[in-house]
């Protein structure tokens, strides 16, 4: 009873501030939930961030873009960590929710439970002619050409805007050189003053209605910032399975979508649109595979990939540990398992829709690059190999949910 009387007070406290504030964006700014124990960490050293309310975990503020920014780098430097706050507006708007619902909505999770059945692996020959189909030289020239030729890729600046239609763009020529027309781009507006959309690229399958399969990360980075890792190395991942799919030949019962998420720097706002459009469409998922950092082999973890363990389907997540084992030849050891201790990234927002999610990850959390969010973020620091084996587990990811169709040649598992 003390619990939910307090919820209630709570809530009336925020929605007089939302009353009296409204939802109007710059120059007053977003709204959005930052925890307490990383707001403490910074107060009163740079930054003077003034909450509008404050619950046990979290604290309600309103911020301009320039303090988006100014606490995503105090969050990076003081805690070590990317982003740890969320663009709640986009619930109140999207969802038709007061900030006060969507800031008990954030806090606390989803109410529907994400489901995911689990089986044995079961098309080894269509994997094995996806992981043929994957290049290295070919990842790597990709991020190397993505690094070169944008300044960054914000989602506040032309560059980004520009890398956004890059995206498209690519995934139209891709489907022009194989003779595959029916490659759908969808832009989904990020809104809010930001000049990047979001880009989802949809391969239909041969049945629409079954849950279809995606893979994304986020494309978007800070102002002049190179972000080779964090996410060049994801947004090249989702671009060679994008590659590979579409150059493997097969064909898939279900829809499999690429997806290359706008301002998840700035509190996670393009996956939320996305996730909001696939709701609003009544787009069902069988699985949903997050991308974010990949090309980072840390010397002080033995294993050789980690999974995300909050904010995710614990039984997908467990599918692909399978995967990795049968396809990748990874003993169950050099498998590890860690936390982020907060909706660290885009996966959270489809955890949170009630969307069954798994997030392969680079390193344990402790030891991932740390040169994320600065001028060192550079191609130096990443390890083509490394990232090949996140590579190779999204093509098994895909073969297995996506269920083929048609005969392959049978060919030995080595």
């Amino acid at each position: 009873m003390k619990k939910t009387l307090t919820r209630v007070l709570f809530s009336s406290v925020i929605l007089i501030s939302c009353l009296q504030l409204g939802f109007t964006n710059a120059p007053q700014g977003r709204f959005y939930m930052v925890p307490n124990q990383y707001l403490a960490m910074i107060q009163g050293r740079s930054l003077a961030l003034a909450p509008l309310a404050v619950t046990p975990g979290f604290s309600l503020l309103r911020l301009t873009p320039e303090e988006v920014q100014s606490l995503s780098e105090e969050i990076h430097h003081r805690v070590g960590i990317c982003g740890g706050f969320s663009d709640i507006q986009v619930q109140a708007e999207q969802r038709g929710m007061t900030l006060a619902q969507a800031l008990e909505w954030q806090a606390h999770g989803p109410s529907i439970i994400s489901r995911f059945e689990p089986r044995a692996p079961q098309y080894p020959n269509e994997v094995k002619r996806m992981l043929s189909g994957l290049s290295a030289d070919r990842w790597a020239q990709t991020l190397n050409g993505i690094i070169a030729n944008f300044e960054d890729r914000s989602a506040y600046t032309e560059s980004g805007k520009k890398f956004s239609l890059w995206l498209g763009q690519f995934a139209q020529q891709l489907g022009a050189q194989v003779g595959r027309n029916d490659i759908q781009v969808i832009n989904i507006p990020t809104g809010g003053g930001y000049k990047q959309d979001s880009v989802v690229i949809r391969l239909p399958g041969a049945d629409p209605k079954e849950p279809g399969v995606l893979l994304g990360g986020h494309m978007d980075t800070f102002e002049k910032k190179p972000g080779a890792d964090d996410d060049g190395s994801g947004t090249t991942t989702v671009l060679e399975l994008l590659t590979a799919t579409v150059s493997s030949g097969l064909k898939f019962k279900r829809d499999i979508y690429f997806a290359f998420y706008a301002a998840e720097e700035r509190g996670l706002v393009g996956s939320q649109r996305v996730v909001k459009e696939f709701e609003a469409r009544r787009i069902t998922l069988k699985g949903v595979l997050q991308y974010d950092m990949t090309g980072f082999d840390s010397p002080r973890d033995p294993q050789e990939l980690f999974l995300i363990t909050d904010n995710v389907n614990p039984d997908l997540t467990r599918f692909l540990s399978v995967l990795a084992q049968k396809y990748l030849g990874i003993t169950p050891d050099r498998i590890g398992q860690t936390s982020c201790g907060y909706a660290c990234s885009d996966h959270a927002s489809w955890h949170r829709a009630g969307y069954p999610a798994a997030f392969p990850f680079e390193a344990s959390f402790n030891n991932m690059n740390r040169t994320l969010h600065t001028d060192r973020d550079v191609m130096a620091n990443i390890s083509v190999p490394h990232a090949m084996k996140f590579v190779a587990l999204g093509a098994a990811f895909i073969v297995e949910l996506g269920d083929p169709i048609g005969q392959v040649r049978p060919l030995t598992w080595n």
